[in-house]
């Protein structure tokens, strides 16, 4: 009875009742057009964008063809390129040659990407590659296309320290220096000049230790080192292993007093010298300041009997 009150007086009120909006037919249908309508504009516009991809790709392929050929063109026309083989080799070469001592984008690199015919004629020339930077910016795989490119000529080896400090300089340039070691050892025969260039002591003599391993450098005629920096003792010679040497050039590099030992000990490996030059080494050595020393045992080499 309660229950039957209390339902009643809520229908007076109006406390549970509730009318639903009342929304044309005519609304719908409309809303229903104007989705379909945006629907279909929106296929027409993914159909055109992709009919215009297409020919975005077309021109684009286009676009690279027809500037590779102008480029092609071009470089017929300029004067450089009705040049003779030979004298384009020989302006490469002077190039190389006159390049700066132990830059890391060498200028042999450089002209082999710079055209189809260029990278012919200098890939082709092995006077080109004839010089071999151990370095740890160069990687080992560069290091094998020299000894490829320079055929059987003669060769200049350079082991020169990375241009930049870096964290674990010396391991890591060790290391290197170990697999470089590895990948040229079968052009030993060919080396003709081997330059030293680095900071690190145990560097030099790693270098100079591994070299006395190998067979005799018959061809080797010039080395020359120089190391800012370090305090120990120049780096003994090659010994017997290096019997057509005829010049010798030692720059910032301590030599043990006095210097007529250090020499006088390996006689037998500079015995056929010619060129000798100290430098920068007076305040490692005093003694290499009476030159009358020097001389005394350089000319003792030759056919000594005493």
């Amino acid at each position: 009875m309660v229950l039957q009150v209390s339902a009643a007086r809520m229908s007076k009120t109006g406390g549970l009742s509730h009318k639903m909006p009342v929304v044309p037919e005519e609304l719908l249908s409309t809303l229903r057009q104007e989705v379909f309508a945006l629907q279909n504009r929106r296929k027409e516009l993914l159909a055109r964008l992709e009919e215009t991809n297409t020919s975005l790709v077309e021109v684009q392929t286009l676009l690279t063809r027809k500037t590779s050929q102008a480029h092609t063109v071009q470089n017929l026309l300029a004067p450089v390129s009705r040049l003779p083989d030979e004298v384009l080799l020989a302006i490469f070469e002077e190039a190389v040659r006159s390049q700066e001592q132990g830059q890391v984008t060498r200028t042999e690199i450089a002209i082999s990407y710079t055209s189809h015919h260029w990278r012919q004629v200098a890939v082709n020339a092995p006077r080109l590659w004839n010089s071999l930077c151990i370095r740890a910016e160069v990687p080992i795989a560069m290091l094998q296309i020299y000894l490829s490119r320079s055929a059987n000529i003669p060769l200049t080896i350079e082991f020169r320290e990375r241009e930049t400090a870096w964290p674990g300089a010396d391991k890591r340039s060790m290391a290197h220096l170990g697999s470089a070691l590895d990948a040229i050892w079968p052009s030993v025969p060919r080396w003709r000049r081997i330059v030293v260039l680095h900071r690190s002591y145990p560097y030099f003599t790693h270098v100079f230790r591994e070299l006395r391993k190998v067979a005799p450098l018959k061809m080797l005629q010039s080395i020359s080192m120089k190391s800012p920096g370090v305090c120990g003792p120049c780096p003994l010679l090659l010994g017997d292993s290096a019997p057509a040497l005829e010049s010798l050039e030692v720059e910032d590099m301590p030599l043990p007093p006095p210097v007529t030992q250090t020499f006088d000990a390996a006689r037998y490996s500079v015995a056929g010298l010619t060129t000798l030059r100290l430098r920068s080494i007076d305040k490692f050595s005093p003694d290499v300041k009476r030159p009358r020393n020097l001389w005394t045992t350089y000319k003792l080499w030759p056919g000594e009997s005493q």
